[in-house]
């Protein structure tokens, strides 16, 4: 599926302005740690909110590469790990801050021409598919520069999912119009196949965030602002996370939960 009528290539920019989402929270450094012991229902819960299907400071470090790091705090912890870290970003003013942190980010967009220099063991992309004009070419712009035995990590909203049925243009992951693709497991599994890439396997993210923010849209449009304000707000706090573990963990086992990611290797 994808979006259309759609920005063009030359003005797609314009929907990305310096206080975007993505290139402010990750302008954050890492969370000291937690001093005293945590309560006991988030220490329960904790277990079950896993996003990435894979412990990825599990993976023997090596040369890492992101696409689309924003500010660049999650590259900033993988080299806490002992990664050696490379980043890629469109927005100029975002890789500058990474630059700043002193990371390896380079300004640029992840298309069919896009060359790199490095053989990454690791190539992350955490929600940029569904940016890309030309997803399969940048999917295989990554597959030149895997090393041998590298793993692909991306992740991608869930439009194979009931709610975006339930939902439908109220969904808040159809993020219009900067989202230019909409991803099943399905339609996922085919285009990494076209680029060169052989999927491992598909994890349904362990969240309800997506479902509270579009539960905001309905009180929007039904006239009740502050209702959809209150909701947006709970839907981004630690008691919303952790209470929703349990029904998230029941969601993601039958594929309905807002959010995938896909681990993959090359072909």
């Amino acid at each position: 599926m994808r979006t259309s009528p759609r920005p063009t290539r030359e003005r797609i920019g314009d929907y990305y302005p310096s206080d975007y989402a993505p290139f402010v929270y990750t302008r954050a450094p890492a969370a000291p740690p937690r001093q005293g012991p945590r309560p006991l229902w988030r220490r329960i819960a904790k277990p079950l909110l896993d996003t990435y299907g894979l412990h990825v400071g599990d993976v023997p470090p090596g040369e890492l590469l992101e696409v689309g790091c924003a500010s660049g705090a999650w590259l900033e912890g993988m080299r806490s790990l002992g990664w050696k870290v490379h980043g890629l970003e469109p927005n100029p003013e975002a890789a500058a801050f990474a630059r700043e942190r002193g990371l390896d980010v380079r300004t640029g967009v992840l298309d069919s021409e896009t060359r790199f220099e490095g053989r990454y063991q690791l190539l992350a992309a955490w929600m940029v598919l569904e940016h890309l004009h030309d997803p399969i070419g940048g999917l295989e712009a990554l597959r030149r520069s895997a090393a041998p035995g590298a793993r692909l990590a991306l992740s991608v909203p869930n439009a194979g999912a009931l709610q975006f049925r339930l939902f439908k243009d109220r969904w808040f992951a159809l993020q219009v119009p900067t989202h230019l693709f909409h991803y099943t497991p399905k339609t996922l599994e085919a285009v990494l196949q076209r680029a060169g890439w052989k999927l491992d396997r598909v994890f349904f993210q362990r969240s309800l965030s997506i479902e509270g923010a579009s539960l905001s849209y309905f009180a929007d449009d039904a006239g009740l602002p502050k209702v959809g304000q209150a909701i947006r707000a709970a839907a981004g706090r630690a008691e919303w996370i952790y209470g929703s573990a349990a029904l998230s963990q029941v969601m993601a086992a039958f594929g309905q939960t807002g959010a995938m990611t896909a681990w993959a290797t090359p072909a």
